[in-house]
């Protein structure tokens, strides 16, 4: 065996030092026994915290398949496919389900349709800052009805991804292994204590009953896990220039949390991995997300409106103490990053109003 030959990345955490057609050998028995047809072609190999694959297969379907590590919350995964498909059912632009959870050899299996009309877009563009807003607001909506269900909302709040774990203040378990938050480097220990700030303020609202009941949501909705295309006449924002969600992905982030929170947390990273831009948003490009989602969305009282703009910095603060984890002891951040946005503005995060 060749070290060329052997999976790398996010492929050999979770499924060791074994050779490719190991893996596509693997993935093939799954969709034939689970999904029904064979493995034609790997069409595309992806994923940060689990790997993901295109699948087509070999009676012309195309399919993706989430293979996450061993220890992923299978409950909390089956409580998101269920709210999943009942956004595809209602016509959401999401994905829909096709076959699990369900555990292969220790690992959690999803498999779902693979959604390809629209592309990547920039999210520091208003039209595409708005679809965002408008594409959050309805999923929302949609999931209402199930937000009370304390089958479905207690594992998606349990088991929510840890940049949304701010009850467990700095830090709760990162959410990939690689991060190490036990390690605190003295110059940048000031991120811990924003974002102990951040958490506090959170956790005052909520221990006072002030930022109302858990709604539904995708807790990672930014411009990389989203593809847009132009509006139609008669569509909402079907104007001139104005753009819809077409296809929305990582649907394993959803989490049930306040609304305030949840818009909060998405106006704090929404710009990170579109088409033409990887940055931070800046404080007012956060402002104008929580702006655009008051329009939508009008009614946030005082606290709310705090609220979302602390869910926005513990975001912040979480994505830098990540980077934190990787800076050399005299590297600077880099310009754009969570880290270097926060070196910037600081408090600014934290003591937004709307």
């Amino acid at each position: 065996m060749t070290a060329e030959e052997v999976v790398d990345g996010i492929e050999r955490a979770t499924f060791g030092p074994v050779p490719q057609h190991e893996v596509d050998a693997w993935l093939d028995r799954y969709l034939r026994d689970q999904v029904g047809s064979g493995l034609r072609q790997v069409l595309f190999r992806a994923g940060r915290v689990a790997a993901v694959y295109g699948c087509r297969l070999d009676d012309g379907r195309d399919v993706a398949l989430k293979v996450h590590r061993r220890g992923a919350d299978l409950a909390h995964l089956a409580a998101a496919v269920q709210a999943q498909r009942h956004l595809a059912a209602r016509g959401y632009p999401c994905p829909r389900p096709v076959h699990g959870p369900t555990v292969e050899d220790g690992r959690v299996v999803v498999a779902e349709t693979l959604l390809s009309e629209g592309e990547l877009a920039d999210a520091t563009e208003p039209a595409v800052r708005r679809a965002l807003v408008a594409g959050l607001a309805e999923q929302i909506d949609l999931l209402r009805p199930l937000a009370a269900d304390p089958v479905l909302g207690g594992p998606l709040r349990a088991g929510a991804p840890a940049w949304a774990r701010y009850e467990e203040g700095p830090w709760p378990v990162p959410h990939d292994p690689i991060f190490d938050f036990t390690h605190r480097p003295e110059r940048f220990g000031w991120v811990d204590d924003l974002a102990g700030e951040a958490a506090g303020v959170l956790n005052g609202f909520g221990s006072r009953g002030l930022l109302g009941s858990d709604v539904i949501g995708h807790s990672d909705w930014y411009d990389g896990n989203v593809l847009l295309r132009p509006a139609e006449a008669g569509e909402d924002g079907g104007s001139v220039g104005e753009v819809v969600v077409s296809g929305a992905f990582d649907w394993d982030s959803l989490t049930a949390r306040p609304e305030a929170v949840l818009v909060g947390m998405c106006a704090g990273s929404y710009t990170a991995g579109g088409s033409a831009n990887a940055a931070a948003p800046t404080v007012a490009q956060v402002a104008a997300f929580l702006e655009d989602y008051q329009r939508a969305r009008p009614g946030f009282v005082v606290g709310e409106q705090w609220a979302a703009a602390a869910a926005a910095c513990w975001v912040m603060t979480y994505n830098a103490r990540c980077e934190v984890c990787f800076l050399g002891l005299e590297a600077e951040p880099e310009p754009g990053s969570a880290l270097g946005a926060l070196v910037v503005a600081g408090r600014g995060y934290l003591d937004l109003a709307i």
